[in-house]
């Protein structure tokens, strides 16, 4: 019995937790992500501010959650794309970033907008873990086709994310006139990766 009521509790707090979550999103597409409080994210799914303290310390780890949350998301629908049957390190990275540029283009200019300027460690610590994933993409494929790296894994990582960084901010700019994808891709295609096997 007591199994049960422990559950219970934690189904109820993971839910709590989502609601927190949506409406902290919601509020940020509504207002901005300067523009709401800890009072305005309680008010809108009606629980007190004593839970939402339980819950988190402040509104900023409430929006970090949301972000890594989102990028949970990305992340999972990203390496579902059928990423791992690729071939080449460049096949890879095209489906990797073509994900990604369906990503940002879902989620909406006005959003991405927000999260660009929002000045928080985690986006440097998703963006590093971006980084890394990248770098094993290319470290695999050329230990599976033998091919030789000429470039560093990671400096490759790094230019391919901020190419990628830049055509959202600048997509954002042009709210979201032009096809992201299409023109994310056709620079990332003619990117030398100084991999011996790429096409």
């Amino acid at each position: 019995m007591a199994v049960a009521v422990v559950s219970k509790r934690k189904i109820q707090a993971e839910k709590t937790k989502r609601s927190i979550s949506d409406s902290v999103k919601e509020l940020i597409e509504e207002n901005g992500l300067d523009n709401f409080t800890v009072q305005d994210i309680v008010q809108k799914i009606n629980i007190s501010v004593g839970a939402f303290y339980h819950h988190y310390k402040s509104k900023d780890e409430a929006v970090q959650e949301l972000l890594y949350r989102i990028y949970e998301i990305f992340e999972e629908e990203a390496f579902c794309t059928n990423i791992e049957r690729a071939v080449t390190a460049q096949e890879k990275i095209v489906l990797f970033f073509s994900r990604y540029a369906k990503f940002i283009k879902d989620s909406g200019v006005y959003y991405i907008r927000q999260i660009l300027n929002y000045d928080n460690k985690m986006i440097f610590n998703i963006e590093h873990y971006l980084i890394r994933r990248i770098e094993a993409i290319i470290v695999s494929s050329s230990n599976n086709e033998n091919g030789l790296i000429y470039f560093n894994p990671n400096i490759v990582a790094n230019n391919l994310l901020i190419i990628a960084r830049g055509f959202a901010f600048d997509w954002c700019m042009h709210n979201g006139s032009y096809n992201l994808e299409l023109k994310m891709i056709s620079c990332i295609k003619k990117i030398d990766y100084g991999l011996s096997i790429h096409s």
